[in-house]
């Protein structure tokens, strides 16, 4: 039979913002989803530490210098069109369909439910 003790193994309780009655299990899944690429991790990241829309092409400078081990010199410069392309046709749009961030033609910024998700990759 379970106790209702707390153990120090138990596992760190989700963010009132991802518990909350305002987001529906379709929501929190979306989030999630957002979460489970390292690319779009970055961009949380990234936004987080600015205020304000960010324009894209700084946002993929910042991901190419945060995503690999070499300068940002050395990068070539089909790699930055390839995270460029990721960005606009993949990444923007699956996390501003949740809410994520706002993407407007040439800026991003954080969404209703940045919050949320920015919660949820502090705890992970």
């Amino acid at each position: 039979m379970l106790s209702s003790e707390n153990h120090s193994n138990d596992p760190t309780p989700l963010p009132d913002s991802v518990t909350s009655d305002r987001q529906t299990p379709e929501d929190v899944d979306a989030i999630f989803e957002c979460l489970a690429s390292h690319r779009r991790r970055l961009l949380i990241e990234s936004l987080s530490e600015t205020s304000g829309p960010v324009v894209v092409e700084e946002s993929v400078q910042t991901m190419s210098e945060q995503g690999n081990r070499r300068t940002p010199r050395t990068l070539r410069g089909d790699r930055l069109v390839e995270i460029t392309i990721a960005l606009l046709h993949t990444y923007l749009p699956k996390m501003d369909e949740a809410g994520v961030v706002d993407h407007e033609a040439k800026t991003v910024q954080e969404g209703d439910r940045f919050c949320t998700a920015e919660s949820l990759l502090e705890v992970i």
